[in-house]
C-alpha cells in the first residue's frame, strides 16, 4: 500500500507503518543518541540543548517526543537526586550507577577485610569455632 510518511511527507511503500524506512533509519539513530546522552549524564535537558550537543536535528526529537519514544522529565519521573553526587536519577532509585559500584566497591572491601580479620582470629583455637557458651571441664 502506498502512504505518505508521517515525518518527511514522500510517498512509499507502507507495511503497516507510517514512517518510511529511510525516516526510520534517521529517527531510530537519533532516539539511539539521544537516550545513551540522558542515561549517561542524568541531567534535564530542552530540546535545545539536545540539538545543540548531540548535532541532532530538533524535527526529529520533537517528533520522537511526539509520538513518545522520549518523553520529558517530568513524564520520566528524573525528580530524585542521587544521595552521593546529586545527579537526577529516576524514580524509585536512591543513587546514580556510578555512586552505586562506588558504594558497592566499599561494602565489598570492607567485607574482605573483616573476613581476613576473623580467620586470624581462628588461626589460633586449635579445635577451630567454638560456641561463646562453651567451657572446658578441669580435670
Amino acid at each position: 500500500m502506498i502512504a505518505k510518511c508521517e515525518y518527511c511527507g514522500e510517498a512509499y511503500n507502507s507495511f503497516g507503518s507510517k514512517i518510511c524506512g529511510k525516516c526510520s533509519k534517521e529517527l531510530d539513530a537519533v532516539f539511539t543518541k539521544v537516550r545513551r546522552y540522558m542515561y549517561a549524564t542524568g541531567t534535564a535537558l530542552n530540546v535545545e540543548q539536545i540539538t545543540k550537543e548531540l548535532e541532532v536535528s530538533e524535527k526529529a526529537v520533537y517528533y520522537l517526543i511526539e509520538t513518545g519514544r522520549i518523553v520529558t522529565t517530568a513524564e520520566l519521573g528524573w525528580t530524585n537526586r542521587c544521595s552521593g553526587c546529586n545527579k537526577l536519577i529516576p524514580n524509585g532509585t536512591t543513587m546514580c550507577p556510578e555512586c552505586s559500584r562506588n558504594v558497592i566497591s566499599t561494602l565489598n572491601k570492607a567485607r574482605n577485610e573483616r573476613s581476613a580479620t576473623l580467620e586470624n582470629e581462628l588461626k589460633g583455637h586449635k579445635s577451630g569455632i567454638r560456641p561463646m557458651m562453651y567451657k572446658e571441664k578441669n580435670k
